[in-house]
């Protein structure tokens, strides 16, 4: 059995939005992973880093190919960097999206006298601008497959709010054409919690 780590306040609200999320993104939910080989150059003298991959989003009926290239102070800012320059001009959050808090825990498997399966997790605690942050983990054999996956999370996870957010919007309108009042309330409390934590701008494609 391996051990788990303690939920944190941030776990909390990310499960009850990622719950808000699926309820208006439904099987549209957009996933990230990264694809092939990924080239690391990192200067340990300057701490500069560069990084280049292949980014994939997974749609309901299609992938999308996306080129990445980064660079920046250390792989994570370099991935960060290389992540927005592909997002920004597609979702709001990109620009904005700031990394509080990194924490690297060993996960020791309880079972004696096996062959070592430590595991690394990563929680990374994020923030869009002046919201609330939010924490995302990932949990791997290696360093950096946590590292980046913790923050693929991220950024898969406010790209589907800013997909709810808009799917909210929409319906708002058209509950309040119709007349529906109490579905219009509902849309709107949902929407406040949303907003809580992440933004879009309503003239940008989601």
């Amino acid at each position: 059995m391996t051990p788990t780590l303690k939920k944190l306040p941030e776990d909390i609200h990310r499960e009850k939005m990622m719950e808000l999320i699926k309820k208006y993104v439904l099987n549209e939910y957009v996933t990230l992973s990264l694809s092939g080989p990924l080239r690391v150059d990192e200067n340990v003298g300057s701490e500069k880093s560069i990084i280049e991959g292949t980014l994939v989003g997974h749609y309901e009926d299609h992938k999308k190919i996306i080129p990445l290239r980064g660079e920046g102070i250390g792989v994570l800012h370099a991935f960060h960097n290389g992540i927005k320059t592909r997002l920004e001009n597609r979702y709001s959050f990109a620009e904005d999206l700031e990394m509080e808090e990194l924490r690297v825990d060993t996960i020791h498997p309880k079972t004696r006298g096996a062959i070592s399966q430590d595991k690394v997790a990563v929680t990374i605690l994020v923030r869009v601008g002046s919201r609330k942050r939010i924490a995302f983990r990932h949990q791997s054999s290696s360093v950096l497959a946590s590292l980046l996956g913790g923050f693929l999370q991220a950024c898969e996870y406010f790209i589907n709010t800013e997909r709810a957010i808009k799917k909210v919007v929409f319906l708002m309108e058209n509950y309040k054409k119709r007349g529906r009042p109490g579905l219009l309330e509902e849309c709107l409390t949902d929407l406040t919690y949303l907003v809580e934590y992440s933004y879009y701008k309503p003239e940008q494609s989601i």
